[in-house]
């Protein structure tokens, strides 16, 4: 598995940690409460954020990564 493939994963697990700190806000009677689960959702969003945009630079590194990949071996297959 390759390291944004790892990485798409720890967002997808984010989403849903995410998810469930909204639902426990929610449900919470407790003010205090609620402020604790207010800035276990917005850290947590900003870590989201900041992995989508290294995963965004993964991608677009392993996309190069292929094209040349396919440029090279169209270079080796031209000379043989």
């Amino acid at each position: 598995m390759t390291i944004r493939l790892k990485l798409q994963t720890t967002l997808a697990e984010l989403e849903g940690i995410i998810a469930d700190f909204k639902v426990k806000y929610h449900e919470s009677g407790d003010n205090a409460t609620k402020q604790l689960f207010n800035t276990l959702i917005t850290e947590t969003e900003t870590v989201y954020k900041c992995l989508t945009i290294r995963a965004t630079q993964l991608q677009d590194v392993e996309l190069q990564y292929t094209k040349d990949g396919d440029n090279n071996a169209r270079i080796f297959s031209d000379r043989n």
